[in-house]
């Protein structure tokens, strides 16, 4: 136990940079009023946010620069995505 607590401290305390999934990542660019995945599709994958604004839709949540987004639908019954995801600017 008091080695599995270690390991969560060590963890939580790391890096958190996604730099190591880049060789795996591709751009894509999109425009305001773009949407990038909408409820219910199927999520095949995951973005990272780079530049520009975007939005959950169905709960209104503003999404910027760096943040991971579509990780849920890979967790969700049927793999479907859980919200809209929209560029806004």
């Amino acid at each position: 136990m008091l080695q599995l607590v270690k390991r969560v401290q060590d963890a939580s305390c790391s890096n958190l940079s996604m730099d190591w999934l880049k060789p795996y990542m591709r751009k894509h660019r999109c425009s305001a009023g773009e949407v990038v995945f909408r409820k219910g599709d199927v999520a095949e994958q995951m973005f990272h946010t780079v530049t520009g604004r975007y939005r959950l839709v169905e709960i209104g949540s503003d999404i910027g620069p760096g943040e991971v987004i579509g990780e849920l639908g890979f967790l969700s019954p049927e793999n479907r995505r859980t919200q809209t995801f929209e560029c806004a600017e």
